[in-house]
C-alpha cells in the first residue's frame, strides 16, 4: 500500500518498519526483505535516502534525448524510491520513536501511516504521541471479520485467528495507555 501510494504521487519517501528479525535468520530484519523485494520490482529500484540529491543521468546532464528501444519507442526509466528503514524494532512504540527521528532530521510534516486496519487506532494514537501529523492508511483489512458459511456447532479456526488479533490489539492498548505511551 505505501508503494502504491508513492507511485500515485500521494508520498515523496517510503518508510519501511516492521523490523523484527525474519525467522530463521537473526541477521536479516523485516525490512530488508521488503528492500529487496522493492529492489526486484521491474522498473522500481530502491533510491537513496532523499538527503542524497538524486544525480541526473548522462542522457540529462548533456540535454541528450531518452534512450531508445530498438523499435523507437522510449526506455522507461526506473522509479526510483527515496526508501527509509526505521531499524531494529521491539514493538510499534519504538517505531513511533525512530519515526519521529526520521521527521525531524528530514523536516516532514505530515505522515501516512500505512498499516493493518486492525491495528490502526492504536498505531495512529502512538505517531501522534510523538507529534507526528499522522494521516492513517489503513490495509490489510482483517478487521472485517471472517465469511459467514452454513451453520456448524464447532468453532471455526479463522474465527480464533481473529479473535487472537482482536485481543491482541485490545490488551496492547490498554498497556500502552499504562505505560503513558499514548
Amino acid at each position: 500500500t505505501g508503494l502504491e501510494l508513492f507511485r500515485a504521487g500521494k508520498a515523496r519517501h517510503l518508510v519501511i518498519g516492521g523490523c523484527l528479525p525474519v525467522a530463521g535468520d537473526t541477521n536479516l530484519v523485516l525490512s530488508d526483505r521488503v528492500m529487496q523485494w522493492i529492489g526486484s520490482l521491474q522498473s522500481v529500484h530502491p533510491g537513496p535516502s532523499i538527503s542524497t540529491p538524486l544525480s541526473p543521468s548522462p542522457d540529462e546532464r548533456a540535454g541528450g534525448e531518452e534512450p531508445q528501444q530498438l523499435a523507437g519507442t522510449p526506455v522507461p526509466r526506473p522509479v526510483v524510491i527515496p526508501v527509509f528503514t526505521l531499524g531494529l524494532s521491539r514493538d510499534t512504540h519504538d517505531e513511533a520513536i525512530a519515526c519521529q527521528k526520521l521527521r525531524d532530521s528530514n523536516h516532514w510534516q505530515t505522515v501516512l501511516l500505512v498499516t493493518s486496519a486492525l491495528h490502526m487506532h492504536r498505531s495512529a494514537a502512538l505517531f501522534k504521541k510523538q507529534g507526528l501529523d499522522v494521516v492513517p492508511v489503513a490495509c490489510d483489512f482483517q478487521a472485517c471479520g471472517v465469511s459467514r458459511s452454513a451453520f456448524s456447532p464447532f468453532p471455526r479456526q479463522a474465527r480464533f485467528d481473529l479473535l487472537g488479533l482482536y485481543l491482541h490489539e485490545k490488551i496492547g492498548l490498554v498497556i500502552y495507555k499504562l505505560r503513558g505511551w499514548i
